[in-house]
């Protein structure tokens, strides 16, 4: 049993066309969850780096530190930090082994599809920022 790629897709297009200003504060305000999780999980924690810039971008982007950013790949920033903060999604999470598939294949759809704008920002704060640089290294590179 796998992630249904279409299903994970219809599901994306639907949450980042709801996204609203108030579910990025709801991922910055959750980072440290999202980080654990993400941290915990053998599955996602390959995946660190990609998901600490994600938070960085929309913090940095909340704060109008960073505007050089289409809206849409925000919002897709968040559809992915707030997929994997939720226990209940398409998989959920609960279920073991493949309970955070779902997660990591929303993370990875979402990165494919804005990462070029990631590295864009990524790239910019690592000219101000030493530890963004080292995540930038690991995931834009």
């Amino acid at each position: 049993m796998g992630v249904d790629k279409e299903k994970l897709r219809e599901e994306f297009e639907k949450r980042v066309a709801s996204v609203r200003e108030e579910d990025l504060q709801k991922a910055v305000q959750n980072a440290q969850e999202i980080e654990e999780k993400v941290r915990r999980s053998s599955l996602l924690k390959r995946e660190l780096a990609k998901v600490r810039l994600l938070l960085m971008m929309v913090k940095d982007y909340i704060n109008g530190e960073y505007k050089e950013i289409p809206w849409y790949s925000i919002a897709a920033a968040v559809v992915a930090l707030l997929y994997i903060l939720s226990p209940i999604d398409l998989i959920p999470d609960f279920i073991p082994v493949i309970g955070l598939s779902d997660d990591l294949a929303m993370l990875l759809l979402v990165w494919s599809l804005i990462s070029e704008d990631i590295c864009d920002y990524a790239e910019w704060k690592a000219q101000r920022d030493e530890e963004a640089a080292k995540y930038f290294r690991r995931a834009c590179l």
